[in-house]
């Protein structure tokens, strides 16, 4: 019954994201590249997301348990390559607002930094994950 809940939570919490992209690109008033390039990175995400719980699903319907020892270790691996990700694209960042200062480049905001901090973690994690369900890897 736990497996479900959590399947069921999964699908509802990406439906939301996916309502909530869609309600922002029909309510803007002019989309260009930079206002639809979050939309699309958010999407895949999802579509990511869904796919490994459509995984979990399959996984479930066999009887089998969702969380083997091998998943778990997958998850904590994908976390711990998202953890350094965002240390290291937060340092990126900062580094680049440095310089962009002194070169008169454009400075991102504080809130653009946060996004791109959260993106990079997420994308980040959302790849090592995906890899390590196709091709392995969890040594």
């Amino acid at each position: 019954m736990n497996q479900k809940i959590k399947i069921v939570f999964g699908l509802v919490l990406a439906a939301l994201v996916l309502i909530t992209v869609f309600a922002w690109l029909v309510n803007s008033k002019t989309i260009g590249l930079a206002e639809i390039s979050l939309p699309i990175v958010l999407i895949l995400l999802v579509l990511g997301a869904v796919y490994l719980i459509w995984n979990r699903v399959k996984v479930a319907k066999q009887g089998l348990p969702a969380e083997d020892e091998l998943s778990k270790k997958a998850a904590v691996k994908a976390g711990y390559y998202g953890f350094f990700a965002a240390i290291y694209g937060a340092l990126a960042l900062m580094f680049y607002n440095s310089m962009a200062e002194e070169n008169l480049w454009f400075v991102l905001e504080a809130d653009r930094m946060a996004e791109g901090i959260i993106l990079i973690s997420a994308i980040v994690f959302m790849a090592s994950a995906l890899w390590m369900t196709f091709k392995g890897g969890v040594e």
